[in-house]
């Protein structure tokens, strides 16, 4: 297939995009932190959204509450789950987080929400990614912040979503974030193509082409630029994951996710934050089945990249945090599901954790409009781990101060 430049140009107004860039240009993407950052900029953030708004009550279960049993005669789960204590224990399906649990690598921090709840799902996501309840004017995410914040070379690759476009939560002013579906095809996306080859092919004609008098024009040349930028990234960034082959089998879409940011954890070129995504947990209906499976996927997945973290010895470096846009309502409704809810739990994994449980459970006898009312603003874990973990001004970032939890180890 001959591809002229004319054709680039006009393919990409028809289905043909660069990978999501926001910082631009990025001849050297993957340059090493300098020894100056070292003491915080080892440190990495893997956020995980569970995507449709995580059951709860299912994940973390009060099986000794009788006002959980009442509310749901059906989905109630007391037998074969992992106690974890008294009072609660973990979904049947998550074996491999109740066994880091016993050994000290989670925290679960109860009822986690904000004020006046909403129960959309766009505008609830469209909260946590910006951490602005109050307004929905805003359009950079509380992680873009913190990566603008970071560096101001555009050439630094500092954050990573695994993802067709970058979530809301990573979008910056300048920071150089890319939205990566797979790293052997990252540089390129051809809607309905799945020729790798072909994808290649096609950006490195236009980057390598020689220059001719169409290319006079500054949109074209602007274009230009950015694909030789985007096609050399991409090679550098492919080569340094190539050097990683993870040992586990990681199965499934988060699976695959995880195996590919142990590659960019171990080609260690300064990414700060790392963004994954299971979608999926809008159970209205048959939530048993389909519950289970996902956070048997979770399970599997992050317990799987935990134990390979401590082989490669970053174990110490990374903090996984999960989010949901919002929790189920406590009672279930007639389809064998649970509808759009308000607070949830939000579980997190490391070594550097001070593990258990923080925080206070919601009541399951005073409910806001049939929904857990909130006792932890998300504000505050953002601050938590802004401040504790990535080691910035957490007000500058949030807009305003939030309680620190105990959630980190000095």
């Amino acid at each position: 297939m001959d591809l002229t430049r004319r054709q680039f140009v006009v393919r990409g107004t028809a289905g043909l995009s660069l990978v999501s860039l926001a910082g631009g240009a990025v001849p050297s993407l993957l340059q090493r932190a300098s020894a100056a950052d070292v003491a915080w900029k080892n440190r990495i953030l893997v956020v995980l959204e569970l995507t449709g708004g995580n059951d709860g009550l299912n994940t973390v279960i009060p099986f000794e509450d009788p006002a959980y049993h009442r509310a749901r005669p059906e989905l109630a789960i007391s037998a074969q789950s992992h106690r974890l204590n008294d009072q609660f224990a973990l979904h049947p399906a998550m074996e491999g987080v109740a066994d880091l649990f016993k050994e000290g690598q989670v925290s679960i921090v109860h009822g986690v929400g904000y004020p006046q709840p909403n129960r959309s799902h766009f505008r609830s996501l469209e909260i946590w990614h910006t951490a602005q309840p109050e307004t929905s004017a805003a359009k950079d995410g509380w992680l873009g912040r913190f990566l603008d914040g970071q560096t101001k070379d555009r050439t630094k690759l500092s954050g990573i979503a695994f993802a067709d476009r970058l979530p809301q939560s990573m979008l910056a002013s300048h920071a150089n974030i890319a939205a990566v579906r797979e790293l052997e095809s990252y540089g390129i996306f051809v809607e309905g193509e799945e020729d790798v080859r072909l994808k290649r092919r096609m950006i490195q004609e236009l980057a390598t082409a020689e220059k001719d008098a169409e290319a006079a024009s500054a949109s074209l040349a602007f274009l230009e630029r950015q694909v030789e930028d985007a096609y050399s990234g991409a090679n550098q960034l492919r080569a340094a994951a190539a050097e990683y082959l993870p040992k586990g089998e990681y199965e499934g879409p988060l699976g695959r996710q995880l195996r590919m940011a142990l590659q960019v954890i171990a080609a260690d070129r300064g990414t700060r934050v790392i963004h994954v995504a299971l979608d999926g947990f809008d159970t209205h209906a048959n939530q048993r089945a389909t519950h289970a499976e996902l956070l048997g996927q979770v399970s599997v997945s992050v317990s799987q990249f935990l134990r390979e973290l401590q082989t490669m010895g970053r174990a110490d470096d990374v903090l996984v945090m999960t989010y949901s846009e919002f929790g189920r309502r406590v009672k279930e409704n007639g389809s064998g599901g649970t509808d759009h809810g308000a607070a949830a739990p939000v579980l997190l994994f490391g070594n550097q954790l001070n593990a258990g449980f923080r925080g206070k459970h919601p009541s399951l006898d005073d409910l806001g409009d049939g929904d857990l009312k909130f006792t932890t603003d998300f504000r505050s874990l953002y601050a938590t781990v802004l401040q504790d973990w990535l080691g910035t001004n957490a007000t500058e970032i949030l807009g305003e101060e939030f309680p620190v939890l105990p959630l980190l180890k000095a």
